[in-house]
């Protein structure tokens, strides 16, 4: 067990409001994002400029920065310019880099569990969310692990097992 990442559990109830991705994606546009992270966005940008800039950002993320690539993860379907494989690539560093944000913690765990519910976001790119999701787990609170757990199927090592 590692060190308790503090945060809450953003609308326990289960009901989700109207605006839900807004809230937990952030509204890009509006949000001024940094360089960086609109260049993840660009069509006319390059796979290879894209993962250097991904591999260039702070190991400490701000919240704007956070938002941004939330927002990046909830996208569906390969960006202009790249093929599938490089999309998945590009998303599975991202998810990589923002299950690291310990002061995050919340805004990361639900952004990963929307991710990871949306049917129509490529089955490689929810997988890596989940184990991302499962790896946060043993790193934050009581609260967000409960909601981890209650989204996630069992694994096989925790299924029960039934005796012949």
């Amino acid at each position: 067990m590692g060190d308790v990442i503090q945060g809450g559990v953003a609308g326990s109830s289960g009901a989700k409001p109207e605006n839900w991705e807004s809230l937990i994606f952030g509204e890009p546009e509006d949000a001024g994002l940094p360089q960086s992270v609109q260049t993840l966005l660009r069509p006319d940008v390059d796979y290879e400029a894209r993962l250097a800039v991904l591999h260039l950002l702070p190991s400490q993320l701000s919240v704007r920065e956070v938002d941004g690539l939330l927002y990046y993860l909830a996208l569906r379907g390969p960006r202009a310019g790249l093929v599938g494989l490089q999309e998945r690539m590009l998303k599975r560093e991202t998810m990589d880099l923002i299950s690291g944000q310990a002061a995050h913690a919340d805004k990361v765990v639900h952004g990963l569990l929307s991710l990871f519910r949306d049917e129509r976001q490529d089955a490689a790119v929810r997988k890596h969310a989940v184990h991302c999701l499962n790896h946060l787990a043993d790193h934050v609170t009581e609260e967000l692990r409960g909601a981890i757990r209650r989204a996630l199927p069992l694994s096989r090592k925790e299924q029960p097992r039934v005796m012949p």
